[in-house]
Formats: C-alpha cells, sequence, structure tokens
C-alpha cells in the first residue's frame, strides 16, 4: 500500500475546512483501496489552537516531520486552491523528491500557477506584503501568497 500525504486547507473557516478534509479521506479511503491518506495535522489541529503562534508551529513541524520520515510516497492537494500552509508542505515536498498530484481545479490551477510563475523557486522573505494591513510573509517578491493568489486569478 502507498501512504499517500493530503495536503488541504485548515485556516480561515476551521471547521468547514475539517469537514471537507474528512469527506476527502473518506472517499479516498472507500475509492483507493492501495492508498492509505495521511493527514497529521488533522489531529493536531483539534489538539492544538491554530491561533496560538507556538502551538500553530508545532503543528506545522510535525507535519513537516512526517513528510522527511521516508514512508510518504506522494502528496496530494485538495481544497479551493493552495494556501500558504500548503506551499510550505509543496515546497518540502519538492526538496524531497516527492511527487506533487493537486487532486481538485483550484488546487492544479494554483500550483500551475506557482510553478509558471516560479514561486516555487524564490525563497520566502521575511518582509510583509506589500498590501496595508496584510503582516503575511512575501512568498514572491512583492504580495504574500493569499494576494499573489488573487492576483494571478485574473
Amino acid at each position: 500500500m502507498k501512504i499517500v500525504y493530503i495536503a488541504h486547507p485548515i485556516g480561515g473557516n476551521v471547521v468547514r475546512n475539517l469537514e471537507a478534509l474528512a469527506k476527502v479521506i473518506r472517499q479516498i479511503n472507500l475509492a483507493e483501496p492501495e492508498v492509505v491518506p495521511l493527514a497529521p495535522y488533522y489531529a493536531d489541529v483539534l489538539a492544538l489552537d491554530d491561533n496560538n503562534p507556538a502551538e500553530r508551529a508545532r503543528g506545522l513541524e510535525n507535519g513537516r516531520c512526517v513528510l522527511k520520515s521516508g514512508a510518504i510516497r506522494e502528496v496530494w492537494l485538495y481544497g479551493d486552491g493552495v494556501s500558504p500552509g500548503m506551499l510550505g508542505e509543496i515546497r518540502l515536498a519538492e526538496a524531497l523528491g516527492l511527487p506533487i498530484l493537486p487532486k481538485t481545479q483550484g488546487t492544479k490551477t494554483a500550483y500551475n500557477a506557482l510553478l509558471a510563475g516560479g514561486a516555487l523557486d524564490k525563497p520566502v522573505l521575511g518582509e510583509s506584503c506589500c498590501k496595508k494591513g496584510c503582516n503575511e510573509p512575501v512568498y514572491n517578491l512583492k504580495y504574500c501568497f493569499h494576494h499573489w493568489n488573487v492576483a494571478n486569478q485574473n
């Protein structure tokens, strides 16, 4: 059996995103008998406070540890797009040589835009987004991922 890391947005409407993730995990379990879907952050989001930076960092580190463990064969992307957390998972998966497979139209569009724009090749910078009031880190020399994604959807 193949163990697959499931990347899915969680932030924002956490309850709705966890429900959507549970449906994805169920669908894979029922339709893909040779695949073990693994979303380690699911338990962390239930146990840790995603709004507490230290607890969120611990949850993200747990996910990185799972990706680095050698047990994961592929990373599958789900959701309406690629969240900042997913972007970190994608970058690590690429560095580890893991295949990345967008499974929804939203993740296909966002992932292809990231590849085309070279955003995956650029380091995450420490400065804030140029958008007023946005304190997210910059991923592509000008915007944080959210604003970059919005600007490049047209």
